[in-house]
Formats: structure tokens, C-alpha cells, sequence
């Protein structure tokens, strides 16, 4: 028998990551194909066309199938982006644009939830946003709301499922039709086949295997190999953050119980921050730049500290885990990027530098907070296209002053789909398994002493209290 393979597919914010892994978690094929671009219509609208990240995924697929023996292919799991909502028709054709996780328009739907169920509700969570949607555009043909995953894990195999579990309190206070939320299937279980109509689309064989996937940091949380107390990561694709894998701590920052998979007697401490790779793909953008390489190298000649420039990364907003006092979350819709200290000699390879170190503070910001209700990590690991640079690696061993480890695979998303993949056709015994067998770390690198030193002091004296300083003056801006 041929040894099987594993599809990951990763939907990503800006693109779409298909890899193709054996058991072991070696790389046969990897894709990464850009999708429909965000489009930003009016203040807090942020959505996206779910059928251009179909038509990518099956690009992506075609691709990477060209590559390998499709016979060989035994399951296919998808992680995505999210809270990211989507509406289909019966037929599983979407019905308008999705709801990104950055579009946070459905603050009055969720907070009049809020005084229904007697807790606060997050206007960038599912329920209100299906609540807004049914308010704005109450479309008689809307027959499912899915999250970014299960829409794509539901046009391949044509069982429509959600993967994590609904807010019942929420769907209760809504008035919604229950029936339009999917039923529940837990991570790393088989949801059905691979459909002819699908097969064709990807270049793929029908009635292979497809397993439930997961929000896309949880997967790579997994791909990442955190599967044991003081495993760590840093997440690095277009948002970002920090998660530890450690004992319950009560009050600390995790996902909800039962929301999202966990290694067993453990929780995901930490979370994400609204812009990371964002930043960087956003200065891209301004400067012309279609690869990053160039812009990467002219950074690496900037010292330490770029000459005096800092970024503060908020372009999407601000949501901390941990304010300064490490109780209360801060989330702030209004809060904008800044370029601190701008001067006539900066290049833009200064720019380009100042926005590495800016995101990597803004990293440690979820870092501090999560290890002071729980303990530090030995080591942590980097993953997600970020990864990929040696020198933006190197800034977040300085910036955190801990020894930063880069597996062999670091498009991690992919990489823990794929592992839900083995273990939901019982090539691993679960997804736990799955990741210690198909993770290894490739590189170890360690924090220089000086670098470290001038980041701690731009971190405390000029990063932290920067924002405190001007976050009055963002709503004035409109």
C-alpha cells in the first residue's frame, strides 16, 4: 500500500495555503494562491466574496494535486479565518458578501443581546452579525450561515455543519431560525465525501474523505505541535499573537470552553492581535512592492531600534487580552496606526523595519500579559508566512528576550488541517498524535543581549505608553 496523504487547506484573510503532508508531516506540495481582496466599503464594513476564496481553494487545489498521486490522498480537512460569517442558499451559493472578523458593524444587534442574556456580546461574533444581516437585508432565499471553514469544508463535501458550537443563548435571544446554524461536528471528524461536482472543480478524485476543520490559529496551534503545558507560539499571519498551552487558569484569556479544540486537560491561553502581516502587506502596497524580499533585505541593513522610528500596528483596531493592569480586556474599534518619530533621514527601509519591531511589540503585549496569569515558556515557536524571514524571527527573540524555535513546516495552519485530516480517517489515533508526529522545529534561534536591551527600553518607555497618549485623539480623526 502507498503511504496516504493529507490535504490541509488554510483560508487565510488575504490567501488561501493548500499543503499536502504524509504522516510524518513531511511537505509533499504546498500552494498559496491570493483570494478576493478585503473591501471596505464604509466605516467598520469589512467583507469578502466567499466565492472568490472557492474559486482560489480550487485553484489551489488543482495545483497541488498536479503534484503528488491523488490515489494516494486519504482525507481533507480546512481551518479559516474567523469569526468570519458567511450566507448560502440551500445550494450552498452565497448569498452577499461575508462578514469578516474585522467587520465589527453589529454593535447595537450585539449589545441588545447583551441586555437579553444578562452578558456582553461581541459585535464581531457570528450571532450578531447574522442578526445585523437578517436587520439589513432580510433575504428570503438565506437558507445557512456558516463560518469561514465550514462554508469551504461544506462545497467539498455538500453536508452543510459548523465545527464549533453555536451560542445557544445568543441564537435563543436572536429570534433567528435555529434551523439556518448548522448542526455540530466536532474538529477532526469525518463530515462526508468529496462530491463529483466538487472532485471536478479541484482536480481531486470524488468520495475522498472530509473531515470537520477548525478556526484557523487553533489549527495552527496544532500545526504548530502545542500539545504539551509550556508549549508555545507566536502566530504570524495577516493578524497575529501569542498562545500558550497550559493548565486552566481562571480569568485568564481563552477561547470558551467547547468552542474550539483543546489538548486534553489543557487551555489555549493568549490570543490574537488585529494587525500583523496586515501591516506589513499594507506598507507593501504603499511602496509598489510585489515581493517582499527586497523589502526584507533593505530592513536587515536598519539597526536595531530604526534609528528612532516606531510603528504602533493598530490599523484594524486594537483588542488586548491584558490592559496595563492585567484585568480588564481592551478592545478599541477607533484605535489607527501611528509612525512615531519620523524624521527627514528615515528610508523606507526604516519603514519597513519599524513596522517588523512594531509588530513584534505588539506581540509581546499579549505575551506579557498571558504569561503573567500563567508562567513563562521555555522557548516559543514562530509560525505562518512571517516565519519564513529569518530576520523578522530574530526581532521577536529580541523584542521577548526568549529563544524563538522555527519548525520545519511553518505554514501551520495548512499543516494542523492536515493533521485533523489524519487523525478524522484514523491514521492517528486525534489530532494530538497527528501533531507530535507531524511537527519538528528546524531552526533555534537566540535573543542577542543588546538588541534586547534597546527593545525593552523602546518597549516600556515610548511603545506601551504611546497609545495611552493619543487614544482620545483617534475618534476625533472620523
Amino acid at each position: 500500500m502507498s503511504e496516504p496523504l493529507f490535504v490541509g487547506i488554510d483560508l487565510g484573510t488575504a490567501r488561501v495555503k493548500v499543503g499536502i503532508f504524509d504522516r510524518q508531516g513531511h511537505q509533499h506540495a504546498m500552494r498559496i494562491v491570493p483570494h478576493a481582496g478585503l473591501m471596505t466599503v464604509e466605516r467598520g464594513e469589512v467583507t469578502q466574496d466567499a466565492a472568490g476564496w472557492w474559486h482560489a481553494v480550487c485553484k489551489a487545489l488543482r495545483a497541488v494535486s498536479a503534484e503528488v498521486d491523488v490515489d494516494r490522498i486519504a482525507a481533507i480537512a480546512v481551518c479559516g479565518q474567523g469569526p468570519t460569517l458567511v450566507s448560502t442558499d440551500a445550494r450552498l451559493h452565497p448569498r452577499g458578501l461575508a462578514l469578516t472578523w474585522m467587520d465589527k458593524r453589529a454593535t447595537g444587534e450585539a449589545a441588545a443581546l447583551g441586555k437579553q442574556i444578562g452578558h456582553s456580546v461581541d459585535p464581531g461574533h457570528y450571532v450578531a452579525k447574522a442578526l445585523r444581516l437578517n436587520h439589513v437585508d432580510p433575504d428570503p432565499r438565506r437558507r445557512w450561515y456558516f463560518q469561514s471553514w465550514d462554508y469551504i469544508t461544506a462545497r467539498l463535501s455538500g453536508v452543510p455543519h459548523a465545527s464549533s458550537t453555536w451560542f445557544e443563548d445568543e441564537l435563543a435571544a436572536s429570534g433567528l431560525p435555529r434551523d439556518h446554524f448548522p448542526p455540530y461536528v466536532a474538529p477532526g471528524q469525518p463530515v462526508g465525501s468529496l462530491t463529483e461536482a466538487a472532485a471536478r472543480s479541484c482536480g481531486l478524485r470524488a468520495g475522498v474523505p472530509v473531515v470537520a476543520g477548525t478556526n484557523d490559529g487553533i489549527a495552527s496551534c496544532i500545526g504548530a505541535g502545542l500539545t504539551e503545558r509550556g508549549d508555545s507560539v507566536i502566530l504570524g499571519g495577516t493578524s497575529g499573537g501569542f498562545v500558550l498551552c497550559w493548565d486552566p487558569v481562571p480569568g485568564a484569556w481563552a477561547p470558551p470552553p467547547g468552542t474550539y479544540p483543546e489538548p486534553p486537560g489543557r487551555r489555549y491561553l493568549g490570543a490574537s492581535i488585529s494587525s500583523s502581516g496586515l501591516a506589513l502587506d499594507w506598507l507593501a502596497s504603499l511602496l509598489g512592492a510585489h515581493e517582499y524580499g527586497a523589502l526584507l533585505d533593505g530592513a536587515a541593513a536598519v539597526p536595531p531600534g530604526s534609528d528612532g522610528l516606531l510603528l504602533l500596528p493598530y490599523i484594524a483596531g486594537l483588542f488586548l487580552p491584558y490592559t496595563v493592569d492585567e484585568r480588564a480586556p481592551l478592545a478599541d474599534p477607533d484605535a489607527r496606526g501611528v509612525f512615531f518619530g519620523l524624521r527627514a533621514s528615515h528610508s523606507r527601509s526604516h519603514l519597513v523595519r519599524a513596522v517588523l519591531e512594531g509588530v513584534a511589540f505588539a506581540v509581546r503585549q499579549v505575551y506579557d500579559g498571558t504569561v503573567a496569569q500563567a508562567g513563562p515558556p521555555p522557548a516559543t515557536r514562530t509560525v505562518g508566512g512571517q516565519a519564513h524571514s529569518a530576520l523578522w524571527n530574530q526581532i521577536k527573540a529580541d523584542v521577548l528576550g526568549i529563544t524563538v524555535l522555527v519548525p520545519e513546516v511553518v505554514e501551520a495552519g495548512a499543516l494542523g488541517a492536515a493533521c485533523l485530516a489524519a487523525a478524522g480517517s484514523g491514521h492517528h489515533k486525534d489530532m494530538w498524535e497527528a501533531a507530535r508526529a507531524m511537527v519538528r522545529v528546524a531552526d533555534r534561534l537566540e535573543p542577542d543581549p543588546a538588541a534586547h536591551d534597546l527593545y525593552d527600553r523602546r518597549y516600556e518607555e515610548v511603545f506601551k505608553p504611546l497609545y495611552p497618549q493619543v487614544k482620545d485623539l483617534f475618534p476625533r480623526l472620523g
